[in-house]
């Protein structure tokens, strides 16, 4: 059998909502998928990598980021997958060029929400 003939095979098998419900479930209930741990084979971490991404599309369909019409065509899924990651780094870089480092994102966001207070200690007066 020709491999791409195969990869498309995977591809249509992990995109079937059966197969979806099942990687979501072995998620949730922390069972096996195969009975192997470890060793697995090109083909199953091939299939490992569709179910997810095929999770994560079926996720932005639900959350109203994406329409279902993307699912009729693998072209489509890739181009939203790749429009998606590179939508992510885009966000990170600025207007020079540079990427920006996530840390001083967070810091500079802490800086901005929580108040700056100090405490004063001093000794109590003495009773006379």
């Amino acid at each position: 059998m020709n491999l791409d003939r195969a990869y498309i095979l995977l591809r249509k098998l992990a995109k079937s909502e059966y197969h979806q419900s099942i990687y979501s479930k072995c998620k949730e209930l922390n069972f096996k998928l195969v009975k192997n741990d470890i060793d697995f084979t090109e083909l199953q971490i091939d299939y490992f990598n569709l179910l997810s991404f095929y999770s994560s599309l079926s996720t932005d369909i639900y959350l109203g980021d994406v329409d279902k019409i993307v699912l009729t065509d693998f072209i489509y899924e890739d181009a939203y997958m790749y429009y998606k990651t590179n939508k992510d780094n885009k966000d990170n870089i600025n207007s020079s060029g540079q990427e920006i480092n996530m840390n001083n994102k967070i810091l500079n966001k802490k800086k901005d929400t929580y108040q700056k207070s100090q405490w004063v200690f001093k000794t109590p007066k003495r009773v006379k």
